[in-house]
């Protein structure tokens, strides 16, 4: 479901110069319960649930994934156009209906090699591709094991490999993801807890850092959510990304799969992720990696379907 709203250059420069809104004055951003766009204030475009995207310079375009527990997810984008006019554009995920849902009833423990759908099975997202070599960096603080980052870099490189899991047909692609070692940088989201429950909170997306353009990293987010992407693109300059993994979940890090009992598989939930930043989408067949997230111990989804890799090799021939 989208729900897309504009707002004239004239309504932006009133909202930041202090203002009152004329958009939904009487809605509370963090209360209702409708993912809605509520308004503009100190240059954040403000949407109920408790979400912010800061609204960039003329020509650029801010988003904000958020994976829940549930398989629900919501994007959020605020994109500024070249004479100034800001568009808001709502996607939601209920991630309900799936073509292939049985393969989640119960945990597997190791990578299934049926059920890779189609090539057909994917979503490209509407950003454009972002710039190669893919340089992103890890930021370990609050990780829950060492050996977290393994998983994460094993991650891309399923991507770039391109090797469905069924039969391990090599689909093609120009993707190269490049480490480039640890940083103490921030990632770009803040998150503000409700004084009343340190569970619950608000979030809010500034520009990424342009410094480390592309951070995968830990912190303490609204239990019932996974992971939040934090996205940005300055005029025609490249994407930008800060991927938050939250640290109030148990994570299995480790490279058997045999062990894992009760935990958010880390090697499965960054594949999927991953899979946003460089322009998949969200597609409703259990057996893609870009299905959602959220199932404890489905290691199916640490490996691609078919849709998976035809889906990066169309963005990346």
């Amino acid at each position: 479901m989208k729900k897309q709203f504009f707002l004239s250059l004239q309504i932006l420069l009133l909202f930041t110069s202090g203002i009152p809104s004329y958009a939904n004055e009487a809605k509370t951003c963090v209360d209702n319960v409708e993912v809605e766009f509520c308004s503009i204030e100190d240059n954040f475009a403000k949407f109920a649930g408790g979400y912010s995207i800061e609204v960039l310079p003329p020509g650029s375009i801010s988003r904000m994934m958020v994976e829940s527990d549930n398989g629900y997810s919501i994007q959020l984008t605020v994109e500024s156009d070249a004479d100034g006019n800001v568009f808001t554009l709502i996607e939601e995920n209920a991630a309900k209906f799936s073509l292939y849902a049985d393969v989640l009833t119960t945990p597997t423990n190791t990578i299934s090699t049926t059920n890779c759908g189609s090539g057909t099975h994917y979503n490209l997202d509407s950003h454009l591709p972002v710039a190669q070599p893919f340089q992103w960096w890890y930021n370990s603080s609050n990780q829950p094991a060492s050996n977290s980052i393994y998983r994460i870099g094993e991650a891309f490189q399923t991507w770039k490999a391109g090797e469905n899991r069924c039969n391990g047909t090599i689909i093609p692609n120009s993707y190269n993801p490049v480490y480039m070692g640890s940083t103490n940088k921030a990632l770009a989201l803040e998150y503000y807890p409700l004084p009343t429950n340190p569970d619950i909170g608000t979030y809010a997306c500034p520009s990424a850092d342009t410094t480390y353009k592309n951070i995968i990293g830990w912190k303490s987010i609204s239990k019932g959510d996974l992971a939040i992407t934090c996205s940005s693109r300055f005029y025609a300059g490249p994407w930008m990304f800060s991927v938050a993994l939250n640290t109030k979940y148990s994570w299995y890090s480790t490279y058997d799969m045999a062990s894992c009992s009760g935990q958010i598989d880390l090697k499965a939930t960054a594949t999927h992720e991953i899979g946003h930043t460089f322009g998949l989408d969200e597609f409703q067949y259990a057996t893609q990696a870009m299905y959602q997230v959220g199932s404890n111990c489905v290691m199916t989804r640490r490996g691609l379907g078919y849709g998976d890799v035809h889906g990066i090799a169309k963005i990346y021939p």
